[in-house]
């Protein structure tokens, strides 16, 4: 016990307690601050959901016409799906 209580110095006597409370400003400005990360994780679940739901389309879609630029479109767009969920998933997992 005696080498912890040498490691610090000692305590400050004579302070107020309420120097150390949080002002109601600053109370609000956590909550504001909490509230923005909520809703960016919302926004980013959301944006994960709704990539994953268009690469799932873009991979089922059914194709009528089998012309060469109807190939590569749904090519094209099976790619773009494909990276985009890949990029956001992975921003959650870094």
């Amino acid at each position: 016990m005696a080498l912890t209580q040498s490691l610090y110095p000692p305590s400050i006597s004579g302070v107020s307690p309420t120097l150390t409370a949080p002002s109601a400003s600053y109370r609000r400005s956590v909550w504001i601050v909490l509230s923005g990360l909520i809703v960016f994780m919302l926004f980013y679940l959301a944006l994960c959901v709704l990539s994953v739901f268009a690469f799932f389309e873009a991979v089922t879609y059914p194709m009528d016409d089998f012309s060469r630029g109807s190939v590569l479109l749904k090519i094209g767009l099976i790619c773009m799906s494909g990276m985009l969920c890949f990029f956001l998933v992975k921003g959650l997992f870094e």
